[in-house]
């Protein structure tokens, strides 16, 4: 750029370059020693980049915190995860600043900042947000002319090595109850599939999902004859719900009324037309199995227990 012409008080002003369709440096200074030349001094891109990046992560970073309170932790850092370098033991930043901070200072992958590529992270459904975050991280991408596919093709390696990892360590539950009924040998029946119980909170409630095939069951009490067909229908809709999990590490729950809990349940082999067999093994050694008492899901019968229990004077036994 040496021996660019420039006007009198040019100095300081950025250097637009149509082709990258942004700054690519500054006019430092011109030579007062020979005025009719104004030779002007442009500051590199190269020398820029840390601060474009530093501008990047202050932009996203209000973007983001406007959605702090309903953007999942898990999401972040998982995307954060797909972003750091290979192989990396550095833990993953804590607060959000801090995690945009490291990510400006990491290498570009591909020719796409690593700001860019966490950004791409949080638009794919594997890194859940609220779909108006998602609209809006598009937007903010395109505006920087960001091929959003290209990113996630340069990234996919990345990616499925997380949800390879995430499928390795997480713990899926599956919970059925069939709710007790007085004098009625029919049961109502309803199931809940817990991707990872470390990510489960039923207070607010987050962590689980609603499972399709109960549906037919919810509004017609089944005998427990049919409790073999029900499960086998909420194991198919497991496997669809989270296809990246290994759902060879589920436990299955389930909640059964105390007066049926000694009854035997026949299990059928479930075969295909051409009659081979589906099940190699029971399904109580092919998953975790926990039997419980569907009381236990009604605080009032825990609570009438509980103080039952608390109301027996020990003393008239112990004379």
């Amino acid at each position: 750029y040496q021996g660019y012409a420039i006007e009198p008080g040019f100095s300081g002003a950025p250097v637009w370059d149509e082709d990258f369709g942004g700054v690519i440096g500054l006019a430092r200074l011109r030579d007062k020693d020979r005025p009719l030349a104004k030779i002007g001094y442009l500051i590199p891109y190269r020398q820029l980049i840390q601060g474009l990046k530093r501008g990047e992560s202050i932009s996203l970073l209000s973007l983001l915190e406007s959605y702090s309170d309903v953007v999942e932790v898990t999401s972040l850092d998982g995307a954060y995860w797909v972003c750091r370098p290979e192989g990396s033991l550095t833990p993953i930043p804590e607060d959000l600043n801090s995690k945009l901070e490291a990510l400006a200072l990491m290498k570009d992958l591909g020719g796409y900042s690593a700001l860019v590529r966490f950004a791409t992270c949080l638009t794919v459904a594997d890194f859940p947000v609220p779909l108006e975050l998602r609209l809006e991280l598009q937007q903010w991408l395109n505006r920087r002319d960001i091929n959003i596919e290209a990113v996630l093709q340069a990234i996919a390696p990345r990616i499925q090595a997380y949800l390879d990892q995430k499928s390795q360590t997480a713990s899926p539950h599956l919970l059925i109850w069939l709710n007790a009924v007085r004098n009625v040998d029919t049961y109502p029946v309803g199931a809940l599939f817990i991707p990872d119980r470390h990510q489960y909170d039923p207070t607010i409630p987050k962590g689980f999902e609603p499972i399709p095939a109960i549906a037919q069951y919810e509004d017609t009490p089944i005998p427990l004859s049919r409790l073999p067909e029900v499960l086998r229908a909420c194991l198919a809709d497991c496997a669809n719900l989270c296809p990246n999990l290994n759902i060879a590490t589920l436990t299955i729950e389930l909640f059964l009324p105390l007066p049926i809990l000694h009854q035997t349940l026949e299990w059928e082999a479930a075969y295909e037309d051409n009659g081979i067999f589906l099940e190699s093994e029971p399904i109580a050694i092919r998953y975790r199995f926990v039997v419980r008492s569907s009381e236990r899901l009604l605080k009032e019968y825990e609570r009438a227990q509980c103080l039952a229990f608390w109301e027996i004077d020990p003393l008239p036994a112990l004379k």
